[in-house]
C-alpha cells in the first residue's frame, strides 16, 4: 500500500503497534495519526487499511482436515503437527473450530496419532465407508457451508487437503466475507488453489519447521510391505520434501494462475508488475515473506521467459508469452502540462487542498455514469456545474483509481506542482450543442423540450414550427387513440415498478424500461421520452426534481416520495440477517423481491416502501445480497451471477433486457 510506504517510517517513530489499531473508535485512531504529524487523507487510509487487517485476525477460523487425502507422516507425531498448524495459522483469525475427517474402521490413522490428535484439541470426525466414496470429502464441504452460514459477516476457513474437488467449494465461499485457506502438497498446483485467498505448503509450510526445530534431515523412507488391511505404507505417508524442479514448476502454476485472474478481473492481458507481486505475496505469505523474494522470483521468471515484461518505472506491465503482440494493456492516465480549465475558474476549495493533494483528474461531468456506485477510492472530489475534480495524492493513487473507475480515462490528469498552461477559455467544447449554447443560439424543442442547436432544427411538415428530430416531427402526426395509449403503457409500467416497491424513477432509466417492455408500440427512447411527457400533460404521473435527477412517480405516491427524501438512514442489521437466510437456504441462491417484501412487512412490520428500501440498500453496501432488475421481474441473490443465471434461464438473449440498477435513486 503506498500510504504505508511513504509513512512507515513515522509510524514506527510514533511507536505504533498492531494494538494501536484495535480501538473501536476509528477516528480516535485517526486523530492521534494527524497529531503526530501524518495527513488527515493519510491517517485515514492507514487506519481503514491496518484496521482491517486485524479484523482478520479476530475473525472466527475453521480448520477441515481430509486425514485420507492428507495423512500424517509416520515419522511424525499428530501433536507437533497441530502445534504446527495452529502457529502458522495463529495470525489468520480466532481458532474456534478444528476437525480431522477419516474412516477410523480403515485404520487410516494409528491409535497413538488419534490420540495426539484428540488430546491436542483436534476433534476426529468418523467417517464410515461402507461401500461409498467420498463420504469424508462430502461432510467437509457440508460442514463448512454450516459453518459460513453460521458466521455470514466473516469468518476464515482452512481446508487441508489436495482433492480437486473442493474447488467448487472455494468458488463459491469467494465472498469479501469469508477468506479461505488451502494447505496442500506443493506440487499439486490446481483449481485449489485459483479459487483460494491463500495458499499454503504441506512439506515446508508444517512438516518443515517441525524437522527443523528436532535437528533432523529431511530424508524419504523406504516403502515397506506390511498387510494391506495395516496402516498405509510408509512411502505415502512420510515427508518427502520438494525438490528445487518441483519448487519452481510450483511457483510459476500459482504466478500463471494470478495473471489470469487478474485478466479477468480488469479485461486486460497486462498487468501491473507491482500488483502480481503482492497478490503472490497474499496468497503464500511462507513462500514470499519479504519483497527482496518475490522481486528475485519473477526477475528469474521474466529471465526464463515463463512471462514477459514491458513498460518503464512503477507501471512496469507483465503478460504470459501467448499474449506477446496483442494490443491490451493496464489503462493509464498520462500526465499532461495542459489544464483544460481556466484558472480562475477553479474553485478555492480545489486550491485549498493542493497542498495535500496535487495531482487532479478534471473531467466533464457528462462522462461521468449518472447513479455511480463506486466511486474512485482515495479522491477528494470537488464540481462546478460542467466540471468535476478528482484530487488525488500523486500519480499512482490516480491510476489506480482510473483502473477500477475506467470512465476517469476520459478525463486530463496534472500535477500542479508543476507548471501548467492555462487556457483563457474552457477548451474542448467540440460539439455543436456546446458551441452554439456559447454564441446564445440554443433553441428549445416545442414537443421534446429539449434544448438543441438552432442549426439542427427540422421543419415539421405544414406545421409553422420546427423539431428537433424525426421521432417530434411523427408525434405530431401521431392521433390522440395513439397518444392515449402510450399514456396507458407509461403507467402499467410504473404500476409494475411499484409493485416492486420502485415507486419513483430516473426518466432515463422510466424511458429504457418502457422501450423493452413494449418494444412493438414503443421504437425509440424519443418517443417514449414523449409518452412520459404526454402522461405528465394528462396528469397521469408527476415529474419532480430531486438531486438534480428527474424522478417520474404516480400521484398516488407522490407523498411517499418526499417522505422518503425526509427520512433518514436507519440500521436494519436483524432485517438484513433475516433476508441473507431466506436467500442462502434457496438452492438457487435467490429469491423473487415481492416474496421477501410480503415477509418483511409481516415479520418486520416494514409497511413502507422506503423502509422496506432500507434493507436492501444497506444490505448492497455490505455486499450480503444484492438487487437486480430486469424488464419483467426483481430479484434479490447472494451474487449478481446468482441473478443473472437465474434470468438467463427465462429467456433466450437476457443480456439486453437486463440492467443493474442501484437502490439509492
Amino acid at each position: 500500500y503506498q500510504c504505508l510506504q511513504d509513512w512507515g517510517t513515522k509510524l514506527v517513530e510514533l511507536g505504533a503497534s498492531w494494538d494501536s489499531f484495535k480501538r473501536d473508535s476509528k477516528d480516535a485512531i485517526v486523530n492521534d495519526l494527524a497529531t503526530g504529524g501524518i495527513p488527515l487523507l493519510a491517517a485515514r487510509d492507514i487506519t481503514d487499511i491496518v484496521s482491517a487487517e486485524v479484523k482478520k485476525t479476530q475473525a472466527p477460523l475453521a480448520i477441515f482436515w481430509d486425514l485420507e487425502n492428507m495423512p500424517i507422516p509416520s515419522e511424525t507425531s499428530g501433536r507437533d503437527i497441530t502445534s504446527s498448524l495452529k502457529n502458522i495459522l495463529s495470525h489468520q483469525g480466532d481458532l474456534i473450530q478444528f476437525r480431522g475427517y477419516a474412516s477410523i474402521g480403515l485404520n487410516h490413522i494409528p491409535q497413538e496419532k488419534r490420540s495426539d490428535l484428540q488430546l491436542s484439541g483436534c476433534h476426529l470426525v468418523d467417517c464410515p465407508h461402507n461401500g461409498r466414496k467420498e463420504v469424508a470429502d462430502k461432510m467437509i464441504i457440508v460442514d463448512a457451508m454450516q459453518f459460513a452460514f453460521q458466521h455470514p459477516h466473516g469468518a476464515t476457513m482452512c481446508f487441508i487437503t489436495g482433492d480437486v474437488d473442493y474447488a467448487y467449494l472455494l468458488a463459491t465461499l469467494q465472498r469479501p466475507q469469508w477468506r479461505t485457506i488451502v494447505i496442500s502438497r506443493g506440487t499439486m498446483q490446481s483449481m485449489l488453489h485459483v479459487n483460494c485467498d491463500m495458499k499454503m505448503r504441506w512439506e515446508t509450510d508444517i512438516l518443515q519447521p517441525i524437522y527443523e526445530t528436532e535437528g533432523e534431515k529431511f530424508r524419504p523412507t523406504s516403502n515397506e510391505e506390511g498387510d494391506q488391511n495395516e496402516y498405509i505404507a510408509t512411502s505415502t505417508t512420510s515427508f518427502i520434501p520438494l525438490t528445487p524442479d518441483e519448487e519452481w514448476s510450483d511457483d510459476v502454476g500459482l504466478l500463471c494462475s494470478v495473471i489470469k485472474k487478474l485478466c479477468q478481473k480488469y479485461g486486460s492481458l497486462a498487468q501491473r508488475k507491482s500488483e502480481v507481486g503482492n497478490i503472490l505475496r497474499q496468497t503464500n505469505p511462507a513462500r514470499f515473506p519479504q519483497r527482496e523474494m518475490i522481486t528475485s522470483f519473477l526477475a528469474m521468471a521474466i529471465d526464463r521467459a515463463v512471462i514477459i515484461e514491458s513498460g518503464e518505472g512503477a507501471w512496469k506491465t507483465v503478460h504470459l508469452p501467448h499474449h506477446d503482440g496483442h494490443k491490451s494493456g493496464v489503462p493509464v492516465l498520462l500526465l499532461s502540462h495542459f489544464c483544460p480549465v481556466p484558472e480562475k475558474d477553479l474553485l478555492e476549495k480545489v486550491k485549498d487542498k493542493l497542498k495535500d493533494l496535487p495531482v487532479i483528474v478534471i473531467l466533464r461531468k457528462r462522462f461521468c455514469p449518472s447513479g455511480t456506485i463506486d466511486r474512485p477510492p482515495n479522491a477528494c472530489v470537488q464540481s462546478t456545474s460542467e466540471w468535476l475534480f478528482y484530487m488525488f495524492r500523486n500519480q499512482i493513487t490516480a491510476n489506480n483509481a482510473a483502473i477500477k473507475c475506467n470512465w476517469l480515462q476520459n478525463g486530463v490528469m496534472v500535477n500542479t506542482k508543476e507548471k501548467l498552461t492555462f487556457p483563457a477559455v474552457p477548451v474542448h467544447l467540440t460539439t455543436i450543442v456546446q458551441q452554439n449554447a456559447l454564441k446564445g443560439q440554443m433553441i428549445q424543442c416545442q414537443v421534446c423540450e429539449a434544448m438543441v442547436g438552432k442549426n439542427t432544427m427540422i421543419l415539421a411538415h405544414s406545421f409553422q414550427f420546427k423539431v428537433c428530430s424525426e421521432d417530434c416531427k411523427d408525434w405530431l402526426c401521431k392521433n390522440e387513440e395513439d397518444k392515449s395509449r402510450g399514456v396507458k403503457l407509461v403507467v402499467e409500467t410504473m404500476e409494475f415498478l411499484a409493485s416492486y416497491d420502485d415507486l419513483y424513477s430516473p426518466i432515463s432509466q422510466l424511458g429504457k424500461l418502457i422501450l423493452m417492455r413494449h418494444e412493438k408500440e414503443c421504437t425509440t427512447r424519443k418517443f417514449a421520452k414523449l409518452w412520459i411527457l404526454e402522461a405528465e400533460r394528462n396528469q397521469a404521473i408527476k415529474i419532480c426534481k430531486q438531486k438534480k435527477i428527474k424522478y417520474a412517480v404516480l400521484p398516488q405516491h407522490f407523498d411517499c416520495m418526499e417522505a422518503q427524501y425526509k427520512h433518514g438512514d436507519a440500521a436494519t442489521p436483524t432485517e438484513e440477517k433475516f433476508v441473507f437466510d431466506l436467500i442462502f437456504d434457496e438452492k438457487c441462491g435467490w429469491i423473487d423481491r415481492k416474496k421477501i417484501n410480503s415477509l418483511l412487512s409481516n415479520k418486520f412490520n416494514l409497511q413502507t416502501p422506503y423502509a422496506r428500501n432500507q434493507v436492501f440498500l444497506n444490505g448492497r453496501e455490505k455486499q450480503l445480497f444484492f438487487v437486480v432488475k430486469s424488464f419483467d421481474k426483481q430479484i434479490i441473490a447472494l451474487s449478481n451471477e446468482f441473478a443473472l443465471s437465474a434470468l438467463k434461464i427465462e429467456r433466450d438473449d437476457p443480456m439486453e433486457a437486463k440492467e443493474e440498477i442501484s437502490l439509492d435513486g
